[in-house]
């Protein structure tokens, strides 16, 4: 289908009489034939009309075009663009046995890869790469999980974006991979302290979105043979949900399950393996059934550390003790605080740490297993931010970002709260000369509202500068600092970018 139309000329759009009743008022839509066969009760046949919808956008296609294309500087710009979109990007380090691991994928790969070395100062190789197995590019790696002590990799790798996740399992010293193949969406699996057992979380039939499935595999056990701890149901209101996750100590002992009934709430409920392992018997115990709460967190020893929507909108944590005479009855550890959410918690040494958003942006803090507060992260300026944490070492890997810094990733000592710069990506051009603050507006009932703000340090805010506002409020998603490269030219020539956090996120 093309255009006659000259590219130059500004493309008229026929507007035909159409009018539709909503809720007692008639809404006037001169445009509505534009939906082409999507508009059943325009009066033509769907096919010309489609075909009038066709040839509408190839003359705006056209004029557009011509616009952009004869505009000076564009390949200045395009050039500038084309270096800022193929920055390196590294992945969060994971530290298991002697071994380091990370993922790095060069601004000229379809794929991430994943690299390991000795230890944080060994010489890094390539433990697989995935953009050798499949040269279209299309096929990725969704998650990696060394065991314990680093002697085998297991990782999940998927297709053209089908997410239909298998697992395989590789030999770290040597990249021989192992005959374990998992298939069924299989999400990253929890290692046991032994080295030879991982829980899975999977689908049992992979088309099939409620058929959610935790098993225990053993390395070389053929899976069709791993027992099933437990089953989506097959009946009711819990067969639709997103179903059964498993949170397991690392000694293999307790299996927490998390069953979602909604998409703001879930069950908890826990077995005690070591009474199945002897028995052959599966016992439930439940913690939490019921609530109206959203939980999740994981076991150190034989307590489970909850971080919690349970009578707490910006949430708390709470600890179970799973063998405790009365399992069910918790102990606050972290109370809720009213200004911050708290986004997670993770598992070091004798310790919790703990990320919270404020005025939509990460702060991380650290406290010891009773909840009192230890030290506070250093962060490298107001920006966003996750952790990575060991549950035996006092060192951690924090992911941070803000509108000048792309994601970089940070060495974190849990003892001391301090963090050094392990890995940026370079970039073109210099971001030293952007600023980004946070201000505060009121919104028209009263309600004070952040706001972050970038530009060039030299430029004065007084209204001439040329500004782009962007807002979103809804499903508790906020517009936290983040590193977007396209901006930059903007930026870096003068421009304002305005997020305004509305509420709803």
């Amino acid at each position: 289908m093309t255009s006659d139309a000259p590219a130059q000329t500004l493309p008229q759009t026929e507007r035909r009489p159409f009018g539709y009743a909503l809720h007692g008022e008639t809404i006037q839509d001169p445009y509505h034939w534009l939906e082409g066969s999507d508009a059943p009760e325009v009066a033509d046949d769907a096919g010309a009309l489609d075909e009038r919808v066709g040839v509408w956008t190839d003359r705006q296609n056209a004029y557009t075009r011509a616009r952009l294309d004869a505009l000076s500087g564009r390949d200045t710009l395009e050039a500038e663009l084309f270096e800022l979109l193929s920055l390196d990007a590294y992945g969060t380090p994971r530290m298991a046995g002697e071994w380091l691991f990370y993922t790095l994928r060069r601004g000229d790969q379809a794929q991430p890869v994943l690299y390991v070395q000795r230890g944080e100062t060994g010489d890094p190789r390539v433990l697989l790469d995935v953009n050798a197995l499949d040269e279209t590019g299309l096929l990725a790696l969704d998650w990696y999980r060394p065991s314990p002590d680093g002697r085998l990799t297991a990782f999940g790798t998927y297709r053209a974006g089908d997410e239909r996740t298998t697992a395989f399992v590789l030999d770290t010293a040597t990249g021989e991979w192992l005959a374990d193949v998992i298939d069924g969406r299989v999400r990253p699996v929890d290692w046991l302290d032994d080295g030879e057992h991982f829980v899975v979380r999977r689908l049992s039939v992979a088309d099939d979105p409620y058929s959610g499935q935790i098993t225990l595999h053993r390395i070389g056990r053929d899976p069709d043979e791993d027992p099933v701890l437990f089953e989506q149901y097959a009946e009711g209101a819990l067969a639709t949900t997103w179903g059964p996750y498993p949170v397991v100590s690392p000694d293999g002992r307790w299996l927490v399950v998390i069953y979602f009934t909604g998409t703001d709430s879930n069950d908890v409920w826990f077995y005690d393996l070591e009474h199945w392992r002897a028995t052959g018997e599966l016992v439930r115990q439940d913690l939490l059934v019921g609530e109206d709460a959203l939980t999740q967190g994981f076991v150190a020893d034989a307590t489970f550390y909850a971080e919690t929507s349970l009578g707490a909108s910006n949430k708390r944590v709470l600890a179970f003790e799973l063998d405790g005479a009365n399992p069910a009855a918790f102990r606050e550890i972290i109370p809720m605080r009213s200004a911050a959410v708290l986004a997670g918690i993770a598992p070091a040494p004798g310790r919790i740490v703990a990320e919270y958003q404020e005025n939509a942006y990460t702060s991380i803090e650290v406290f010891n297993r009773a909840g009192d507060p230890l030290v506070d992260v250093e962060l490298p300026a107001i920006g966003s931010a996750s952790i990575l944490t060991h549950r035996t070492r006092d060192i951690a890997w924090l992911r941070f970002e803000n509108f000048s810094e792309p994601e970089s990733v940070y060495r974190v000592d849990l003892r001391s709260g301090t963090s050094t710069l392990w890995r940026r990506p370079g970039l073109p051009v210099a971001t030293g000369e952007l600023l980004s603050r946070q201000v505060f507006y009121r919104s028209a009932d009263g309600t004070r509202v952040p706001m972050f703000l970038v530009h060039r340090r030299d430029i004065a805010l007084d209204g001439d500068n040329p500004t782009v506002l962007y807002g979103y409020g809804g499903f508790d998603i906020s517009l936290t600092p983040g590193f977007t490269a396209a901006w930059l030219p903007w930026l870096t020539r003068g421009g304002v970018y305005a997020v305004a956090n509305l509420r709803g996120g």
